[in-house]
């Protein structure tokens, strides 16, 4: 079984939007809307130019719950992904994540505008920790002093997020583990950056609210040459093999480092979906970049290093869809 496939929605620039019903039925005209673009404060960037993609569904991410509440089928198919509604009735919702991207069904929306990112060319002072929770390798990013900083707005987002937490998705060394698919294929591993909708101070509060989160996703593919600005989080990883290990990294860094040339972030689907763990809530504005990040080889085997005994990153869904749209 693949990925549930969105709905499309035609967004053209610059003076007509159309936009679909989440189910079917024929798309509905609706007043365009035009780009601003206010100045950038300091220590912030925009991606901007180009054209970026608008879907709507979303997946699972913020802090994941404790060993032996849920797994992947690697782990133990009687509590994998086909029995997580049984745990939270959620899990069986019309907006669950991941989907599959489908290219061909997608036409540029201009009024997406640019993301702005305020925070993410600063290395703030402090530490991070990277931490292996049993499901992925998580780094947390809300410490005092950089959580009110590093934030993103602008893009089409329904207010400013701030950010929360990264952490990765990936396969066996032999196969790949992304959890969105693109043109129904699975690529080596995918980067989700995690934020809090600011009006909202906890988890708890925010996912109480449709747009409470929102996930910045990244493909990766793998190259032979290493990405140096991975060091600092692959030295880290030597250091977290198993649950329950975790360790301060030996710097923090710019966020923007990890993400592709600024240029390149122009190119990204949208929509709005759930966590893609239990409990699956139906909170999150993605937006799924299209150019992928490189990472070398040998960098990439250190994320099979750490023991998640769960390679099975992607869940089958076989839900209705949601709507899909491209800037």
């Amino acid at each position: 079984m693949g990925l549930p496939t969105a709905t499309p929605c035609l967004l053209r620039p610059p003076a007509t939007a159309f936009c679909c019903q989440p189910t079917r039925g024929e798309p509905r005209e609706a007043p365009g809307k035009g780009c601003s673009s206010p100045p950038l404060a300091p220590h912030s960037f925009r991606a901007a130019g180009g054209w970026a993609r608008r879907l709507v569904q979303s997946e699972g991410l913020p802090q994941l719950p404790r060993m032996g509440q849920w797994c992947y089928d690697s782990q133990d198919p009687k509590c994998g992904p086909s029995h997580w509604k049984e745990l939270k009735a959620t899990c069986g919702g019309d907006k669950q994540s991941p989907v599959n991207i489908d290219r061909r069904r997608l036409q540029r929306d201009g009024g997406l505008g640019d993301i702005l990112f305020e925070g993410y060319d600063q290395a703030p002072p402090g530490k991070w920790r990277l931490a292996n929770d049993g499901h992925t390798v998580v780094l947390s990013l809300a410490s005092e002093s950089a959580s009110e900083h590093i934030t993103i707005s602008g893009g089409g987002l329904p207010g400013r997020y701030r950010a929360l937490q990264l952490h990765f998705h990936w396969g066996s060394p032999a196969g790949n583990g992304s959890e969105h698919t693109l043109d129904g294929r699975q690529l080596p591993m995918e980067l989700h950056i995690v934020h809090i909708n600011v009006k909202y101070r906890t988890l708890a509060e925010a996912k109480g609210h449709p747009n409470g989160l929102a996930v910045l996703s990244f493909f990766f593919q793998v190259s032979e040459t290493p990405n140096t600005n991975y060091n600092t989080i692959v030295a880290g990883l030597r250091n977290v093999s198993h649950a329950g290990d975790s360790v301060d990294l030996a710097s923090t860094f710019r966020l923007s480092t990890l993400l592709p040339r600024t240029g390149r972030l122009s190119a990204y689907y949208r929509y709005q979906g759930s966590l893609t763990t239990p409990d699956c809530s139906e909170v999150v504005v993605w937006t799924v970049f299209e150019e992928p990040v490189e990472i070398g080889r040998e960098q990439w085997r250190h994320w099979g290093d750490a023991s998640r005994h769960g390679e099975e990153q992607a869940r089958w869904k076989d839900t209705e869809t949601g709507m899909l749209s491209q800037r």
